[in-house]
């Protein structure tokens, strides 16, 4: 039975016998009226406390880490990645993404909006299951594409590829079919490593985000029913 459900019934228990156990204690304990308000405050605690110290950690796991609730956190995450890329390292340390860079800035637009869908539409089994599998499928494909991007960058000079257009030209003067190859390939312009953190150059951030989602969209998916 959920979190939730045992709170609100355990709650609607306690108060359903909340006048009983009160008028008990009074009769029990000689009071004036200003005793009988200190009484009744601190009775009022003690069921806060109940509650309190049984039931309100469940209730914050049920509320705010259900499986809905988890799909609306990963898509503010995959949302947080595409800022941060787009107006902090393009706007503001003006670096210059490659088409690996983009590709992979798309499929994490992707997989926010297929977290967005699976927060939207939870369904029963096959509903969950198939949301898990296809959050799955489209973070394996943002890995693939973080790893082909840390290929590029590992190369010896003599074997990077030759550099091609940007983004925005190579959409503009390229027939589609060919521009999707370059962007899922790479060009010479992905071979150059332009911001690191922890040793860690950008495509193996996002090759640790796409799994991390993976993990995260599969597990909660997958596994938990609420």
């Amino acid at each position: 039975m959920p979190p939730t459900i045992i709170c609100e019934q355990w709650i609607r228990v306690s108060f359903t016998n909340w006048d009983l156990q009160w008028k008990n204690l009074k009769h029990l304990t000689w009071i004036n009226y200003r005793d009988e308000f200190q009484l009744f405050y601190d009775f009022i605690l003690w069921q806060i406390s109940c509650i309190m110290k049984i039931h309100v950690f469940d209730w914050v796991l049920a509320m705010f880490f259900s499986r809905r609730s988890c799909n609306v956190m990963a898509m503010i995450g995959c949302l947080v990645l595409i800022a941060v890329a787009y107006f902090y390292m393009e706007n503001y340390l003006f670096l210059n993404p490659c088409p690996l860079c983009y590709a992979q800035r798309i499929v994490f637009a992707f997989l926010g909006l297929f977290f967005l869908l699976a927060a939207i539409f939870p369904g029963k089994t096959w509903g969950r299951k198939t949301h898990a599998v296809i959050l799955l499928l489209t973070a394996a494909g943002g890995a693939a594409l973080s790893i082909r991007h840390l290929y590029l960058q590992n190369l010896p000079k003599g074997q990077v590829p030759a550099c091609g257009q940007d983004f925005y030209a190579l959409v503009q003067n390229t027939p589609f079919a060919e521009a999707v190859k370059t962007m899922l390939t790479g060009t010479g312009d992905c071979a150059e490593v332009q911001w690191t953190m922890l040793g860690l150059s950008i495509p193996g951030w996002t090759l640790i985000a796409f799994i991390g989602f993976a993990i995260w969209g599969f597990v909660h998916n997958w596994f938990r029913v609420h």
